[in-house]
């Protein structure tokens, strides 16, 4: 689901798309941009939702799983690199209906928004505060245990359930804002929980097995 942290950098990065739009054009065209600007401002309102799909679909909206900064850089250079490509070829099919067929423009608009990106991400990596949220994850698994470390000082409480007991699930879960759930699906004894788990996907929570949660984490498949 959606959060106010996704919406947040969301509406971040359509400040920083309409800032490096102007600079570009600044750049190019100084101070008599207004025109320019006019032209301009329907195929790159058309081009920001290209770039906010990319930027979902790479987890860049995922700051909890992007705590490593070259991995962040690594992410954003290679994203914003495929927007370009698209970009590229978007302008290329459907030139004849848009009101202008920049190249150069569109270069250097890629560049000045990936650097703000980059910049604004690092900061919000680097700054971002210990989540008041909890993780719950269940099993036993040597992936899970790995996961709790990493989650560990992210988060106010990691709730790790080993021997799945419903009296003690329903305790350790009680008024807790849980933020993920991460369960190991090579355990059978995790399905018996999923019906006190249900009322929680409701809210704002994610849930996800230990494999997929270990690869976004570590960007590596899990041995098992």
């Amino acid at each position: 689901m959606v959060g106010k942290r996704h919406i947040s950098l969301l509406f971040g990065d359509f400040i920083l798309y309409t800032a490096a739009l102007v600079l570009t054009l600044f750049i190019r065209y100084g101070t008599g941009i207004s025109d320019e600007l006019h032209s301009h401002i329907t195929p790159f309102a058309l081009l920001f939702i290209w770039w906010v799909i990319l930027f979902y679909i790479n987890n860049l909206y995922e700051l909890e799983f992007t705590r490593n900064w070259i991995l962040v850089i690594r992410k954003i250079v290679t994203t914003c690199a495929i927007a370009t490509l698209g970009s590229v070829l978007i302008f290329y099919f459907f030139g004849p209906y848009l009101s202008v067929a920049p190249k150069t423009n569109l270069v250097l608009f890629s560049a000045i928004f990936s650097f703000f990106v980059i910049v604004v991400r690092l900061y919000a990596v680097l700054h971002v505060r210990v989540s008041p949220l909890s993780v719950l994850l269940l099993g036993e698994s040597n992936e899970v245990k790995e996961i709790e470390q990493y989650f560990t000082g992210k988060y106010t409480e990691v709730i790790r359930i080993a021997a799945l007991n419903e009296s003690d699930l329903k305790q350790r879960i009680q008024n807790k804002p849980i933020a993920y759930i991460i369960f190991d699906e090579k355990e059978k004894a995790v399905l018996t929980a999923f019906h006190i788990l249900m009322p929680l996907l409701q809210a704002d929570v994610k849930m996800m097995t230990t494999s997929t949660a270990y690869e976004s984490i570590f960007k590596k498949i899990p041995i098992n």
